[in-house]
């Protein structure tokens, strides 16, 4: 009998085998989310530092609406792609790209904002995350789907 720690990894890993697409949505969803909160003067914790460092660069809206817009665009698009959208496999992997991009720099700030904290850590691994399902996605569309269609 599998443990739960088991059973939650073959979970994952059926999903990220076969609906690569449920990870994009969770990811967009919750970087628009995150840069919502922001947008709406959630100031509490280290974000807001990197935020700070960043808005030297940019303004502060442009940061925000990048993650909300980015956001709200990779999960639209991962739920149309599902639907049967063909052409969205491109804008789907820049957006992708431009997410991990977007929290690499979120990262950055924050280890110039308060070095050695866990909040550039957790960016890096949004970063990370992010890439990953852009590779995972285009891997998806130019090898997977055509096998399982016989091609």
């Amino acid at each position: 009998m599998p443990t739960p720690i088991r059973r939650a990894y073959r979970t994952f890993r059926f999903l990220f085998e076969r609906e690569p697409w449920v990870f994009e949505v969770i990811f967009g969803f919750f970087t628009a989310v995150f840069f919502l909160l922001l947008w709406v003067d959630w100031r509490d914790g280290p974000a807001f530092g990197s935020i700070v460092v960043l808005s030297e660069v940019r303004p502060e809206d442009f940061w925000k609406w990048a993650g909300i817009g980015g956001g709200a665009f990779q999960c639209g698009a991962a739920i149309a792609s599902d639907r049967g959208v063909p052409y969205l496999k491109w804008p789907r992997w820049i957006c992708a790209g431009w997410l991990s991009g977007l929290w690499g720099a979120m990262s950055a700030a924050a280890w110039i904002a308060a070095p050695f904290t866990p909040t550039a850590a957790i960016y890096a691994a949004c970063a990370v995350a992010n890439l990953y399902v852009a590779f995972h996605v285009l891997w998806e569309d130019e090898y997977r789907r055509p096998r399982r269609a016989g091609g």
